[in-house]
């Protein structure tokens, strides 16, 4: 039996909880809503535009729903025209509501119906007609930038698949599949892509299985129980029907009202559909149906439990007291809530302790933060307070050096050289960062902060500047900052930050750190003024064309095993491909966690920067985690995460 999956204890503070959203046109006007159920209770019933964030989104359609990288989307289309739009949720408030072609990337799809998302392989990937045309085509969207607008016959496989209809799209196992009616009829078809090729383009009838599906409008689908699962109307009845396959083999194409539990959901329009776990269940991952009644507009909904149906009760009939109606069925998703609080994590470490010994997560690029939106240079979608609120204590920081009219200097925080002449690459200024940590160790006096200093960006400034070095030391005295020679114990620092300098052999500046630029994995180079060795991955460009992630995961894996007593490992999780793509690990790390139980996973391990650290991934044992909230987790013996788990597909609405 699975544990309940979206209500979890992170051990320190607030827990997790998974809610299903849906998000639907409203039954008579354009706005689109929002409402979601926490397993007990509905909420919600709320404009969008009525929500945080002042964004106004509208279509004549429903939209669809995906959630990457922690955060919302959904694609719609236009109330004014063809063109498709796009809006976000970061768990606090919307952004966006604009057209897809007004965003990076150049592209500019359109659609007279409603386009589906689905996540795969770390990109949002959309399926849709183009206006006037049957043709299928396809784009995606990298967190940053959307790629493509382009027929998939046009794409490597040589198929053509045409449909009357948009797509239902999701990711099953390692391929990302469509499901579409025919061009002129109501025979289901199947395609299917491997990251490189396009493949299928058949009517599930003549594939093996032997049943035929058919039904008027685009089905619902998703990953369940293992399988992959359609939810649809019949051809001369409204009542709903599933459909599944297993990667090779079609099944099923039964009436619900037929299959254990004596319910008889009927509607209109297809089904939205999701997995999810229900906040006390018994039986870990349920299948909700969320779709309008028969007649009219009222939403509905029911699940499939074990091997038996439930429900097929309006929402106002339900515990929470709204009344969600719409003339389509709703896109559906599952998000987690954010992560719980971890501000005091350490203080309940003994003060013994060396800090090397202690499994810290870490943040890359600390301040490269965008709160609303992902851009080509932005790291993390958190402030350095909420970063360090939620368990993060190793900052990696770099810096601009600005020298002044006045001869003074001024530190600004950033990405890279690139873009600083427009500003566009530039965050936080360095004394305001500097601020969020000492405010956040005068709260938390128990705890430390680990902070690397580097320069990215010598402005306007000769690199290695004297007079900078010194100004920065300067600004430093400002600040709780300790450099010991020693490895030290937490109990010495508690309420300090122990800083580094990866800039100069400065003291002043820090403990002095430099390594290979890109190492796969090394010492970093000794210093006088550090007694203990620092083993350092950075491989962060050049990884292969194909596989890179798992090359990414390997070199990751490994260093864990260059720990030792008194030493230090500095391992950095983020990479880029080929300069364009951002290379992220959190999920097969996580993975590599759960193949063992907690008496059997490494217990030390080192000090661990990712970007995008909060990401949340599902997994079939203790629903949604973030791979901060494990490694927070393994300084305690793994006591929330004993047991084995393995990872989900990402929850698809279509």
């Amino acid at each position: 039996m699975r544990a309940a999956r979206n209500h979890i204890s992170n051990g320190q503070g607030k827990d997790i909880v998974e809610k299903l959203n849906i998000i639907y046109r409203g039954a008579h006007s354009n706005p689109l809503y929002t409402a979601n159920f926490d397993g007990v209770t509905w909420h919600g019933n709320t404009k969008i535009s009525a929500q945080p964030g002042g964004v106004s989104a509208s279509s004549p359609y429903n939209p669809s729903a995906a959630v990457l990288n922690g955060w919302l989307y959904i694609v719609y289309k236009s109330a004014s025209s063809a063109d498709i739009c796009c809006a976000w949720f970061d768990g606090s408030k919307w952004h966006g509501g604009v057209k897809i072609k007004t965003l990076p990337g150049g592209i500019s799809p359109q659609s007279n119906h409603t386009p589906n998302i689905a996540v795969y392989k770390g990109l949002l990937f959309m399926v849709y007609l183009d206006p006037g045309s049957h043709d299928v085509y396809t784009a995606w969207f990298d967190g940053t930038t959307w790629y493509g607008n382009t027929k998939i016959s046009d794409q490597s496989g040589g198929i053509t698949p045409q449909s009357a209809l948009n797509p239902a799209i999701a990711a099953y196992e390692d391929d990302l599949y469509i499901v579409y009616l025919g061009k002129w009829q109501n025979w289901l078809y199947s395609a299917s892509f491997n990251g490189i090729t396009w493949d299928g383009n058949v009517k599930i009838s003549d594939q093996p299985g032997g049943i035929s599906p058919r039904t008027a409008t685009t089905p619902g689908m998703c990953v369940y129980d293992g399988k992959l699962y359609l939810a649809y109307g019949g051809i001369m009845t409204n009542k709903f029907y599933t459909a599944t396959f297993d990667g090779a083999t079609w099944a099923g194409n039964t009436e619900i009202s037929v299959q254990p539990g004596d319910i008889d959901p009927a509607s209109s329009d297809n089904p939205g559909m999701i997995a999810f776990t229900p906040k006390g269940a018994r039986f870990g991952e349920e299948l909700y149906l969320i779709y309008k009644g028969a007649w009219f507009t009222d939403l509905y909904s029911c699940k499939k439990k074990a091997s038996e149906w439930y429900g097929n009760t309006e929402i106002s009939d339900q515990p929470g007291g709204i009344s969600p109606a719409s003339g389509y069925r709703p896109a559906v998703c599952v998000l987690a809530g954010n992560p719980g609080t971890q501000a005091n994590w350490m203080s309940k470490l003994p003060d013994a302790t060396l800090l090397g010994a202690i499994n810290i997560p870490g943040s890359h690029d600390s301040a490269a933060i965008n709160t609303s939106r992902h851009t080509p240079y932005a790291c993390h979608n958190r402030s350095i307070t909420d970063q360090l609120e939620f368990g993060i204590r190793l900052l990696d920081i770099r810096l601009q050096v600005v020298k002044n009219d006045d001869n003074t200097y001024t530190f600004n925080t950033c990405h890279g050289p690139i873009g600083s002449t427009g500003g566009f690459n530039t965050y936080q200024t360095f004394s305001s960062l500097m601020d969020e940590c000492k405010t956040f160790l005068t709260t938390n006096d128990k705890e430390t902060i680990l902070a690397l200093l580097r320069v990215d960006d010598w402005y306007n400034v000769p690199k290695n500047d004297p007079g900078a070095y010194t100004a920065l030391q300067a600004d430093l005295a400002a600040y709780p900052v300790v450099h010991p020679k020693a490895m030290p114990t937490l109990g010495g620092v508690r309420g300090k930050i122990v800083l580094y300098n990866g800039m100069n052999g400065t003291t002043g500046l820090g403990i002095p750190l430099s390594w290979e630029d890109g190492t796969e994995g090394k010492n970093a180079n000794s210093s006088d003024d550090r007694s203990y060795e620092v083993y350092v991955q950075d491989k962060y460009d050049g990884l292969p064309l194909t596989g890179s992630v798992a090359a990414k995961l390997k070199l990751v894996t490994d260093a864990f095993g260059h720990i030792s007593a008194g030493n230090a490992v500095w391992n950095f999780a983020s990479a880029v491909w080929y300069g364009l793509f951002g290379v992220y690990i959190m999920s097969g790390l996580l993975s590599y966690f759960g193949e063992k139980t907690g008496a059997n996973r490494p217990a030390t391990f080192g000090w661990t920067l990712f970007d995008y650290p909060f990401n949340q991934y599902n997994t079939d044992t203790y629903g949604a985690m973030s791979i901060v909230s494990l490694i927070l987790d393994s300084n305690f013996g793994y006591a929330n995460y004993p047991n084995k788990f393995n990872m989900l597909s990402e929850h698809d609405e279509l």
